[in-house]
């Protein structure tokens, strides 16, 4: 029996993912790496949190922006999200893939792309998901951004696993 538990101790720690941290952004809650730094800005009608890595070799950045501004666009339905989301990712030489629709964990209904562009004054190449869920009258956009993305796309799949609509 003791020998039993210590093989569970040992394969839970080495299985541990990331330290998380549960975060905030208006009545929005989800979870984040928890070394990442916050940038946080808001004006009438749209939250944005921007969080990176302490030691950003691979260039990451995870957004999150809860927007007032389309109650009517939140509402319209999955073609609308489809037509707003290939329209918002066009950049001069960018390949972009087709919309793909999804339901989060929480049960929103969301769209993702993904994108591969060179940015202006810049000559590397940077990969940005791109999705967007539906949360009421709001819609939250979440932007994975890396010159050298990570090939589990760990923070941004920690956000859309968790994110939902918590009342205050």
């Amino acid at each position: 029996m003791r020998c039993l538990t210590l093989v569970a101790l040992i394969a839970a720690c080495s299985s541990s993912e990331p330290p998380r941290e549960h975060v905030q952004l208006g009545p929005l809650t989800f979870d984040v790496p928890a070394d990442w730094s916050r940038v946080e800005a808001n004006r009438r009608g749209v939250s944005t949190a921007i969080w990176s890595p302490p030691e950003n070799v691979r260039k990451e950045t995870l957004t999150v922006t809860r927007s007032l501004l389309v109650p009517v666009t939140a509402q319209a339905g999955p073609l609308v999200l489809q037509e707003q989301l290939a329209r918002a990712n066009t950049l001069p030489g960018a390949k972009r893939s087709g919309v793909e629709f999804f339901v989060s964990q929480q049960g929103l209904n969301g769209a993702r792309v993904e994108l591969d562009y060179v940015p202006p004054n810049s000559s590397e190449r940077y990969h940005r998901i791109h999705a967007v869920l539906v949360d009421g009258d709001a819609l939250v956009h979440v932007l994975y951004t890396a010159r050298d993305p990570d090939t589990e796309l760990a923070a941004l799949q920690l956000v859309l696993a968790t994110i939902r609509h918590e009342e205050a």
